[in-house]
């Protein structure tokens, strides 16, 4: 996906090429935490609502679920809303202060720097930024997963060993991944670190 928008003559003279296609980068990495987050939104619905009879035989997984929705929200606002709420007010300032279009230029720029860097998609982010597209892409394999087992395993509420068993190596999976994927991130120096190192899963019985 890419973003495209027809600008007036004046403001594309202002941003031009590059800035759109840094632009596109950003948008790129907001589409990743938004894709994350519907497929746990889709989980946590079916969870509660067509197997909840299944007992504690999934609460492992929903707990999963529960904290990796956290995880993804708390992503979102690092970054979105950062750029969205926090620096936008700035560049709105800076942008009413200028008194030249170099000026302009100058205000747009600095705020696109701290976007980009927020989000870890310039060159110097790339080994976090693919810790990053790892993290946020298990949701998406965890929900493929989970639809396949809620298919074939869960009938009138009830599991069969043999499916808790397998339930239970899916959420162990995720879950170790997921652990591996917040310590990577977590010995980043970044400032997802912090994000990272909270979100680490606890070991069962820790």
């Amino acid at each position: 996906l890419s973003l495209r928008v027809a600008m007036p003559s004046a403001v594309e003279r202002l941003l031009g090429n590059e800035a759109m296609a840094r632009y596109n980068q950003v948008f790129a990495f907001v589409m990743r935490l938004k894709r994350a987050e519907l497929a746990l939104r889709s989980m946590w619905r079916l969870l509660r609502r067509d197997v909840r009879a299944a007992g504690c035989a999934l609460h492992s997984l929903r707990l999963h679920v529960h904290s990796l929705r956290q995880l993804v929200f708390a992503l979102t606002e690092h970054t979105v809303a950062y750029a969205c709420i926090e620096r936008a007010s700035v560049l709105d300032t800076r942008l009413e202060q200028a008194a030249s279009l170099e000026e302009l230029r100058h205000a747009h720029e600095a705020f696109l720097d701290e976007v980009e860097v927020r989000c870890c998609v310039h060159a110097a982010g790339l080994p976090t930024a693919n810790v990053l597209s790892a993290l946020l892409g298990l949701p998406l394999k965890l929900r493929r997963e989970v639809l396949d087992f809620v298919g074939i395993d869960v009938h009138g509420g009830e599991i069969d060993a043999a499916a808790t068993v397998a339930w239970e190596r899916l959420v162990l999976s995720s879950r170790r991944q997921l652990a591996f994927l917040c310590n990577a991130l977590a010995a980043s120096a970044t400032t997802f670190a912090p994000i990272a190192a909270a979100a680490v899963p606890q070991q069962p019985g820790a």
